[in-house]
């Protein structure tokens, strides 16, 4: 974390030392940290929740599309035209999924920041350390779950327009 982000975290964070605040500062700080912790696991299940949807209604929208696609004679009746529209729908659908799963990624960035500083002040740090053991998202063999999450709705773009291109008989290649 850049030294002013920290020094800003640390502004808005700390109100007040543990003399100021009492004898209860210590417990209403583990109080805090587990509620904080609670929170962000929710955050948690949420992010799951978008992404599940997001990828359900894909799959069905790219089911949907590649059945008209991969047998015309039976769907002879669908006009070219609204299978390129259900494509590019599907094609907002991912650029929606993408820009949330972004801002996951960033809302899950700050709320560890807190967590880690939160930490600071209790006697153990098992999500700093944690953290540190997967290599801080640097570490190739353990790349960050939201890398991955964006790759999916790229791919899911891919393959609408691929279907697109072939409804519309045109020829990248």
């Amino acid at each position: 974390m850049a030294r002013d982000t920290e020094g800003r975290l640390a502004d808005s964070l700390w109100k007040m030392s543990p003399e100021e605040y009492g004898a209860d500062y210590n417990q209403h700080l583990l109080e805090m940290y587990k509620l904080f912790v609670t929170v962000t696991d929710s955050h948690n299940t949420r992010r799951q929740a978008a992404n599940n949807f997001s990828l359900t209604v894909n799959t069905a929208l790219l089911a949907l599309v590649g059945a008209v696609v991969g047998d015309r004679s039976r769907f002879s009746f669908i006009h070219p035209g609204l299978v390129a529209l259900l494509a590019i729908a599907g094609i907002g659908l991912c650029v929606g999924w993408y820009l949330l799963v972004r801002t996951y990624r960033n809302l899950t960035k700050v709320r560890f920041e807190v967590t880690h500083a939160l930490e600071d002040r209790l006697p153990s740090a098992p999500w700093t350390t944690e953290w540190m053991l997967m290599g801080y998202g640097k570490d190739r063999q353990h790349p960050p779950i939201s890398s991955i999450e964006m790759v999916i709705p790229v791919i899911f773009i891919c393959i609408y327009l691929i279907l697109m291109a072939s409804v519309l008989n045109v020829h990248w290649w």
